[in-house]
């Protein structure tokens, strides 16, 4: 109970001050009050308490605001970072992108190429059955006209028999 009394009466104290103080923060010492807690002497003592709480006063302030201006660079820094990983993230999703429409039009031509091929190579095949069946109506042409000369030949050694025969000499 003796803390709370001596808490509540620093508070007093520190509110109700009205001296500015002439001598730094820096220079505040602590004093042991009996309760294990440490206060700083210039509370302690007549009117030296006005310029430790003001003092602390802006100090608090100063780190306050110190605090403030921390917390602003660090979400200013957390916000560049995901606006650069926004920025990265988008660029990968267009070069995904990209290379997403690259392959389906690599497969694509491939598809066409390959397409292509099987149509060459079908009209190859029907170029060479045909030039094969060309071929062979030829042979079998020159056939057939080997044949006839053969019977022709035949024929003119029957009409010279006869003729000799016809016509002895």
């Amino acid at each position: 109970m003796k803390a709370q009394t001596l808490s509540a009466e620093l508070r007093g104290q520190f509110r109700a001050s009205p001296y500015p103080s002439s001598r730094p923060p820096s220079s505040i010492s602590s004093v042991s009050t009996g309760s294990g807690f440490s206060a700083p002497s210039a509370i302690t003592g007549g009117h030296k308490r006005s310029s430790a709480s003001q003092s602390t006063s802006t100090k608090g302030k100063n780190s306050l605001e110190q605090m403030k201006l921390d917390l602003r660079g660090r979400l200013d820094e957390f916000s560049q970072g995901a606006q650069e990983q926004k920025l990265t993230s988008a660029a990968l999703k267009t070069e995904r992108y990209q290379i997403k429409m690259q392959y389906h039009m690599r497969e694509k031509e491939i598809a066409h190429l390959q397409t292509q091929t099987v149509n060459e190579c079908a009209e190859a095949e029907n170029i060479h059955h045909c030039t094969m069946e060309s071929k062979q109506i030829d042979l079998e042409i020159r056939k057939a006209d080997i044949e006839a000369l053969d019977k022709e030949r035949e024929l003119l050694n029957l009409k010279l028999l006869l003729a000799r025969a016809l016509h002895p000499e």
